[in-house]
């Protein structure tokens, strides 16, 4: 059985809707081709007086064997090379009599055209049986332009971005690539929403994420229900396409 470590990255509290896909859909992906597969599980304040959440505890067969996630607030798994058909199926084991028999907890499911999946976990006391919510958004760096980091709008309200020097109005829940190739060790970014009161843009996000890696993505959400507070999550080591392997000149 492979463990999956327990993961001490702190990741600020975040409402996901919905699943967010960008740009049209790749090949399809087949039912039993290798997908990477990752989880994180993001703080959502949803204890009250600084409760902690309970920890993120199942089972995943990967089609390889058995994978086991043990994830605390803010923890991010390693990447499972999923290889069986949709959807994912987490679940648990329960004793009856000598025998032990799965029990399903979450069926997990993304496009299949999809060629990676991050599920972000959130605790959400008021889902019954099982309390928490998996959002997937595509996990992969394939059609990402090098130097180019994909950000996504996790807002209810329509964002205006200027990251990097690069500008860009994005709707909600959908998703921009944007040109980073100015920026050297880390990204100024400034984010504009619109006040409902009297349609104004107001600055809510000025940072300096870190440029990683040449490929990001770069996940804009709210830190409370009012959604004036704005924090940004950035997931790099993407998946990419193997290289091709060199092919001898002909003699």
């Amino acid at each position: 059985m492979n463990k999956l470590i327990k993961s001490i990255c702190i990741i600020a509290a975040i409402p996901f809707i919905g699943t967010l896909m960008h740009g049209q859909p790749s090949e399809a992906s087949g039912a039993q081709s290798i997908l990477p597969v990752r989880f994180v599980y993001v703080s959502s304040g949803d204890l009250p007086d600084g409760q902690p959440e309970p920890d993120l505890q199942a089972l995943l067969d990967s089609g390889t064997g058995i994978n086991e996630l043990l994830l605390g607030p803010g923890g991010q798994s390693p990447v499972i090379e999923f290889r069986r058909g949709l959807p994912l199926t987490l679940f648990k084991t329960v004793k009856k009599g000598e025998r032990e028999e799965r029990k399903t907890l979450a069926s997990l499911s993304f496009p299949p055209a999809w060629k990676g999946a991050l599920f972000l976990v959130r605790y959400n006391r008021a889902l019954s049986p099982y309390p928490y919510q998996f959002t997937p958004i595509e996990f992969w760096g394939g059609d990402i332009a090098d130097k180019h980091v994909r950000f996504y709008n996790l807002c209810p309200v329509k964002l205006a971005v200027v990251l990097a020097g690069t500008q860009a109005s994005i709707n909600p829940h959908q998703s921009a690539d944007l040109d980073v190739s100015s920026a050297t060790t880390f990204m100024p970014i400034k984010i504009f929403a619109t006040r409902s009161e009297d349609g104004r843009p107001v600055a809510v996000k000025t940072g300096l994420p870190k440029l990683s890696a040449p490929r990001l993505l770069l996940l804009a959400y709210p830190m409370t229900a009012e959604f004036n507070n704005i924090s940004i999550l950035t997931v790099g080591d993407l998946p990419m396409p193997p290289t091709p392997s060199a092919v001898p000149a002909p003699r």
